[in-house]
């Protein structure tokens, strides 16, 4: 599922937010979805993490995956759409963030299949 953020470029790209320095990463993802999405992540999954420029500045992001629970419905505040897309038939307009984020899933799955 890739979302459409009410600020910056109309581009598609993954939920994501910020997390105070003493939250744990997971229940900052499982709290921000909750808010800007209005649903549940069940059997989250860490992928990795990811140090990235952020308009100039570090950004450290976990990288979480996860089975969605409810119908996400977007907050219209953060997030203005919401919509599931095949891996093979991605749109034209992603963001920037979203081939490293995928490499980090699609390194997880092989490395299951090895095993």
């Amino acid at each position: 599922m890739l979302v459409r953020h009410s600020y910056g470029s109309a581009v598609w790209a993954f939920p994501g937010g910020g997390i105070s320095a003493s939250e744990d990463p997971l229940e900052g993802a499982l709290r921000e979805f909750s808010e800007e999405l209005g649903c549940t992540v069940s059997e989250p999954r860490y992928l990795g993490v990811l140090d990235e420029d952020f308009h100039g500045m570090r950004n450290v992001a976990h990288i979480f995956a996860g089975r969605i629970e409810g119908h996400p419905r977007p907050d219209m505040r953060e997030l203005v759409a919401a919509r599931f897309f095949a891996l093979d038939d991605l749109p034209d307009d992603c963001a920037s963030t979203v081939a490293p984020r995928l490499g980090l899933l699609r390194n997880i799955e092989i490395s299951s299949a090895r095993t």
